[in-house]
């Protein structure tokens, strides 16, 4: 695969536009404009992934994050999108089994330190939750997909703390 045209990046574009204006209908329309040849280049099925999950279509999220994660192993976006949708889908030990060596792994990135404590939250492990929880506050760093911070957020965990889409 080579660079995107033109044409596809101004649809990957109007998809962007669609999600945050929260019009699925028009992002997914947008991302299916792109040619087929392009439809697996990592940021198409990044954005893909981002317009399911605000859906709330978790399977799908599930399926589409799973193949990101194969093509782009050291990075950590498809992997912890994979890890919140298995959380949303109830299977949060195979969240925490995902996320601990990527939490090991990037102790300077707070997204992946969040998700893990969210997810032992949700397994009864409270005691490593507020550990890896305190981790994830340590980095102030904003999201480094979304660029928002902690602070600018929408969903929240059990202890009150909010979270954007990270």
């Amino acid at each position: 695969m080579g660079q995107l045209t033109d044409g596809d990046h101004g649809h990957l574009l109007t998809a962007e536009r669609g999600l945050e204006v929260d019009d699925a209908t028009k992002a997914l329309a947008a991302l299916d404009r792109i040619d087929s040849g392009n439809q697996g280049r990592a940021e198409v099925l990044r954005m893909r992934v981002q317009v399911h999950a605000d859906a709330r279509q978790w399977e799908f999220v599930v399926i589409v994050t799973g193949v990101l994660a194969s093509k782009e192993p050291d990075q950590h976006f498809g992997a912890v999108h994979y890890s919140d949708a298995l959380r949303h889908l109830g299977r949060f030990d195979e969240a925490v089994d995902l996320l601990l060596p990527i939490a090991h792994r990037l102790p300077d990135c707070a997204w992946p330190a969040y998700h893990l404590a969210c997810a032992l939250c949700r397994t009864g492990d409270d005691r490593a939750s507020r550990h890896w929880l305190a981790r994830a506050f340590e980095n102030p760093a904003p999201n480094p997909i979304c660029g928002k911070s902690r602070n600018e957020s929408r969903t929240s965990c059990r202890y009150g703390v909010r979270s954007g889409s990270w």
